[in-house]
């Protein structure tokens, strides 16, 4: 027989979820721009307006696409694993108050189960 597998559902934020989407565009970007450089720097015609662009922004920043897109998709990734911890911090918290209502509804059940025990209290 198969076993089934239960994924457990996570209640995502919308803002979390934009962060995520927002992070992933701004790696995609920079690999992008990554990438443009790549083609830049191999395409035999000096005078294409890829390496212009590029040759403009060096003088600029004193970077290349490669370098700037690998800054921008750094920013992004970081955006990105900076927003899964905010959310895996969430779910532990969410996680750690459920094991604590069981644990303390198993305690409330088992002093049920006894008699009351009587104390006395010296005044």
């Amino acid at each position: 027989m198969k076993k089934r597998r239960t994924m457990k559902k996570i209640n995502v934020n919308i803002a979390e979820l934009v962060m995520c989407i927002i992070g992933a565009l701004i790696s995609i970007g920079g690999l992008t721009l990554a990438i443009l450089g790549i083609v830049a720097r191999n395409l035999s015609d000096i005078e294409n307006s890829i390496r212009q662009n590029q040759d403009k922004l060096i003088a600029a920043t004193k970077l290349n696409f490669q370098q700037l897109g690998a800054i921008i998709m750094l920013f992004g990734v970081i955006v990105i694993t900076i927003t899964i911890v905010v959310v895996a911090k969430k779910v532990d918290l969410e996680e750690e108050k459920r094991s604590r209502r069981a644990q303390r509804l198993s305690l409330i059940m088992d002093g049920k189960d006894e008699e009351p025990r009587e104390t006395e209290v010296e005044e």
